[in-house]
């Protein structure tokens, strides 16, 4: 429990509410005491109609300190009202009442505690708007206007003297109110639990449908990773094809380039090359093989998704245009597309397939120019890799497309 001063009273907040089943307020503080020694050591008791709430205050209590919560009074008499309000630099309290009566009063020492705790109250209060202020003075300025000092705390154990009430129309009209209070607050408690379980469900249900909306959240768009086939087809061109077709009687055998990587190249000897003196920069791995690897620059990658990906099928056509009109050969292959289990109930599937490309028998004009990567380069087309083998140029990549309606 904490205090705080407003418009010169003091009012204390974080206290346990509970409900009371009737009686006086006799009664009442003998419920409180039997509640306190079984579950905490409290020494502070608030009583109030249908009520009592009780606080721990190690220090000097101040003299006429009020319940915060209990003195609020609901701008317009509204039934319902749930606040979060900064009531000093480190305390942050939440307040919850329900037709009179305090539901919640407790106290945090951050925003994100008490926010919490005010949207876990709030799904069953959905018709009540929060009133939310962050600042303490913000806060206090609200409050002032609506406080009614009630329930001033006092020692648990203290013993209090009453005069019981008189008549029996009185004691009737109480006990129906107490008794009734009591019912309220039991309803509340059920409501809460059952409103808990539909809104859950319900949430459930919803992020479902925005899962299964938005499948392209839940896979990797694999051809924004990588660099812009463009750049990359310049880049592995001019290493591969720039490269001497013999040194020292070593005889060029592969070239593999992965653009934006490494330039690997095998080197087969021949009859008088010279073991000692190799490719520059090359390792023997066999008398009858060495191997160089060089690194290349690195390429930035694709900052932005300009175009939509083509549908598979124009994109399968696209690759056997450029096979046609260049003059070489192709193998494709289309891969299922991606599943994402996220529970035992929803599935999601990507809404794009990838294709696996090579071609081969590419002309060297056709590579170094800009004739080959310039028709590859379409949305979702990435260059994995140019190599050239006994006089065969041959280019590996993917093509990411929306999956096909069949």
């Amino acid at each position: 429990m904490r205090t705080i001063q407003i418009a010169d009273r003091t009012y204390a907040v974080g206290l346990w509410w509970q409900p009371s089943p009737g009686g006086n307020k006799k009664v009442m503080l003998r419920l409180a005491r039997e509640t306190a020694s079984e579950f905490e050591d409290y020494n502070l008791v608030a009583l109030r109609a249908g009520q009592y709430g009780l606080a721990l205050y190690d220090e000097v209590m101040p003299k006429k300190t009020f319940s915060l919560a209990a003195s609020l009074r609901p701008p317009g008499q509204q039934e319902a009202f749930l606040g979060v309000f900064r009531l000093e630099n480190s305390l942050w309290w939440v307040c919850g009442i329900i037709r009179g009566l305090v539901v919640e009063d407790e106290i945090f020492q951050s925003q994100e505690e008490a926010r919490e705790a005010a949207s876990s109250l709030r799904q069953f209060m959905e018709d009540v708007a929060e009133v939310f202020h962050d600042t303490p003075e913000a806060g206090q300025a609200y409050l002032k206007p609506l406080l009614s000092p009630e329930a001033p705390l006092k020692p648990l154990h203290e013993t209090e003297h009453r005069q019981l009430r008189q008549g029996l129309m009185a004691g009737i009209l109480f006990l129906a109110f107490c008794f009734g209070s009591f019912w309220l607050y039991g309803e509340y408690q059920a409501w809460k639990e059952a409103g808990l379980k539909a809104r859950n469900q319900a949430a459930k249900e919803a992020q479902r449908r925005e899962q299964l909306a938005h499948p392209e959240r839940y896979f990797r768009k694999v051809w924004l990773e990588a660099p812009d086939i463009l750049a990359a087809g310049r880049q592995c061109a001019e290493a591969v094809l720039g490269l001497p077709l013999a040194v020292n009687a070593w005889v060029l055998e592969e070239a593999l380039c992965s653009p934006g990587g490494s330039l690997q190249i095998s080197w087969a000897h021949s009859e008088g090359a010279s073991f000692i003196l190799p490719p520059a920069g090359a390792n023997l791995l066999t008398p009858e093989q060495a191997l160089e690897t060089r690194p290349l620059p690195a390429l930035s990658v694709r900052s932005s998704e300009s175009q939509p990906l083509l549908a598979k099928e124009r994109a399968t056509a696209t690759l056997y245009e450029i096979t046609q009109n260049i003059g070489c050969q192709l193998s494709l292959n289309w891969d299922p597309p991606e599943r994402f289990q996220i529970d035992e109930e929803t599935t999601i599937t990507a809404p794009w397939q990838r294709g696996v490309f090579e071609f081969s028998q590419l002309p060297a004009v056709a590579v170094l120019g800009a004739d080959f990567f310039g028709a590859l380069s379409r949305p979702g087309a990435l260059l994995m890799s140019l190599t050239q083998k006994n006089d065969d140029l041959i280019v590996r990549g993917y093509i990411y497309a929306t999956v096909s309606s069949n």
